[in-house]
């Protein structure tokens, strides 16, 4: 990701297939540098993932999030992914945030 202003790069975002609990999900995930942080920058990222996600065929989107990463959470809420679970994921403790994207792009 860059900022349009000047190209300076500001962190990564991208759908990945995860296997969270034995199932295959697609993940949009992100990760902005701390200078970045609380600008809007994950929300539009993930927003516009999600989009993409949904025209590619995709229904079914989560996002898997540390616990105390308050923002990130607050961030999936915003974007329309509402709190599916607690899990371990990789080893370590984490929640998801799901939602159906034909809810949130009709028509």
């Amino acid at each position: 990701m860059k900022k349009k202003e000047d190209e300076e790069p500001i962190g990564f975002a991208g759908l990945i297939l995860q296997e969270v609990d034995g199932v295959e999900e697609l993940e949009v995930g992100y990760w902005l540098k701390p200078k970045h942080w609380k600008v809007g920058y994950g929300r539009e990222a993930a927003k516009r993932l999600m989009r993409e996600a949904f025209e590619r065929g995709n229904d079914r989107l989560i996002s898997i999030i540390h616990p105390e990463n308050h923002s990130s959470q607050k961030v999936a809420r915003a974007n329309g992914l509402d709190w599916e679970k607690e899990t371990v994921f990789k080893g370590i403790p984490v929640v998801v945030y799901s939602c159906r994207l034909t809810r949130l792009f009709r028509g």
